[in-house]
């Protein structure tokens, strides 16, 4: 069988090269554009010169942290190695067995192994509906239930109605947990993503994300108060 898998060449950037030829790309996690960025590439090959480039937290680990949890609101942040392990990892370790994680219908794929890998029972509601995030939490009344849902949508890039769903899961005592990977830098103020944009940051117990997709690196990030990240610590180290 022929190997399916191709190599790109060269720099990223709207045009890249594939099997000798230039191209244009038409799908990426780049979303901004600033894998490329020339800033971006003098901001890491400098960071390189004065970190290393092993796997070990630094300050600028730290510096990163202090700087996401600025831009979106929360008291802490904690910067992972992995982007789609990290994300399936914070929201698995937001939820224990005998818990409900209800979660868009239409989420990426990643969330949904979370909540699977939570031990938790997982549910879904319509997408981006208010109402039907009701009816499914009010199947299950009396338990702990975390809402899990992207604040900009991968699939069709269609924005969640998070002050609703905030409001929803502030009445029947869930946790609202967003995914912010193609809001931030999109939306809100100073691109701090769909949960600014809609005035509703505290309603939101923890946002996790790419730092891919917008900022042209690598990893994920989660940001939540200081005591739920203190409780996922182990988790997220192993992330």
């Amino acid at each position: 069988m022929d190997d399916i898998r191709r190599v790109v060449g060269g720099p990223p950037g709207p045009r890249v090269v594939l099997d000798g030829r230039s191209v244009l790309r038409l799908s990426s996690d780049d979303a901004l554009g600033l894998a490329g960025e020339a800033r971006v590439l003098d901001a890491a090959a400098e960071a390189a010169r004065r970190w290393g480039v092993a796997g070990v937290r630094t300050a600028a680990h730290a510096g990163l942290e202090t700087r996401l949890a600025a831009l979106l609101g929360t008291e802490a942040a904690r910067a992972l190695g992995c982007d789609r392990l990290g994300r399936a990892t914070a929201v698995a370790a937001l939820a224990a067995g005998g818990d409900l994680v209800v979660v868009d219908e239409l989420a990426q794929p990643v969330l949904w192994d979370g909540a699977r890998r939570s031990g938790a029972e997982v549910a879904a509601f319509r997408h981006a509906d208010p109402d039907g995030l009701a009816w499914a939490l009010r199947q299950r009344a009396g338990r702990r239930a975390l809402v899990v849902t992207e604040g900009v949508f991968a699939a069709d890039g269609d924005v969640a109605p998070l002050a609703e769903l905030g409001q929803v899961a502030g009445r029947h005592g869930a946790q609202l947990v967003v995914d912010e990977s193609h809001a931030l830098g999109a939306l809100g103020p100073a691109g701090a993503g769909a949960g600014a944009e809609a005035g509703t940051p505290d309603a939101i117990h923890a946002v996790l994300g790419s730092l891919g997709t917008a900022l042209g690196a690598m990893g994920a990030y989660v940001c939540a108060s200081a005591q739920t990240l203190a409780a996922l610590a182990g988790a997220l180290r192993a992330a």
